[in-house]
Order: C-alpha cells, then sequence, then structure tokens
C-alpha cells in the first residue's frame, strides 16, 4: 500500500472509530437512563421545577421520559420536532427557547453535535445551567 492510500486507510478507520466510539457512549448513556434511581438523582442536582432538554433523539427522549413526572420540561430542537413523536411533549425550536428562557437549566443530550449546541446556548444561557448528559449521567 502506497503512502497516499495508507494515508487516507488511516484517516477512513479514525473517522470510524470516532463515531464508533460516540455510539458506545450514547448506548452508555440511554442505558443509565434505565436505572430507576437516576431520577432522583437529577432532581436532587437540580432544585427546580422547570428544565430544557436540548435534543428530540433517542437520549434526550429517554432522558424526557425519565423526568417527565417529576419536572416541567421543555424539549429543544434545532428542527423543533422528536424523532419519534410523543402526545404531550412540550418542543420548540431555538428561537422560541431564546425568546421565552428565563433561567432554567439546559440538558444537552446530542454527544455528537456537542460542541455547536454549547457554543449556540452560551449567548443567552448562563454557564453554570448548561449541562452535559454525560456529566449529569455520571452523578
Amino acid at each position: 500500500m502506497d503512502d497516499f492510500l495508507r494515508a487516507e486507510y488511516n484517516e477512513l478507520i479514525g473517522m470510524y472509530m470516532d463515531e464508533a466510539d460516540l455510539y458506545e457512549r450514547a448506548y452508555e448513556i440511554m442505558g443509565r437512563l434505565l436505572d430507576p434511581n437516576i431520577g432522583q438523582k437529577i432532581l436532587n442536582r437540580f432544585k427546580t421545577q422547570n428544565i430544557y432538554i436540548y435534543g428530540g433523539g433517542y437520549i434526550g427522549i429517554q432522558l424526557y421520559k425519565t423526568l417527565k413526572n417529576q419536572l416541567d420540561i421543555t424539549v429543544v430542537d434545532k428542527s423543533g420536532n422528536l424523532k419519534y413523536p410523543i402526545d404531550g411533549v412540550k418542543i420548540v425550536n431555538v428561537d422560541l427557547m431564546r425568546k421565552d428562557y428565563v433561567n432554567e437549566k439546559v440538558i444537552i443530550t446530542p454527544i455528537n453535535y456537542l460542541d455547536e449546541i454549547y457554543e449556540e446556548l452560551i449567548k443567552f444561557v448562563p454557564l453554570d445551567n448548561i449541562i452535559i448528559i454525560g456529566e449529569l449521567i455520571d452523578l
């Protein structure tokens, strides 16, 4: 294999491994959210009744299901939709969140777009109100 092909191959393998690591972490998080005690641990950390869950994908939906009976939750997604619709979920896009945001905690659930979402949120959400799902689950 020549050097050019080897470099291309290594780059592809690296990209695949990064993506595989993200999927592994996502499944780990979803599994932790199935723990019947995780909801209470999360509630103990927040000391609030209103939160935003940023991300309407699998992890965001699982987190919503874990906390829906204990907190007033609004789900935020760029598209304004959930990956799988659930009756009764308040879902807004980022522009509506920005307009209505007061001082609630925001949990970022999409681990593959974390940097982009974080950069967007720090424009109007205080830093101590932004929580990354991985940090929350590792309580």
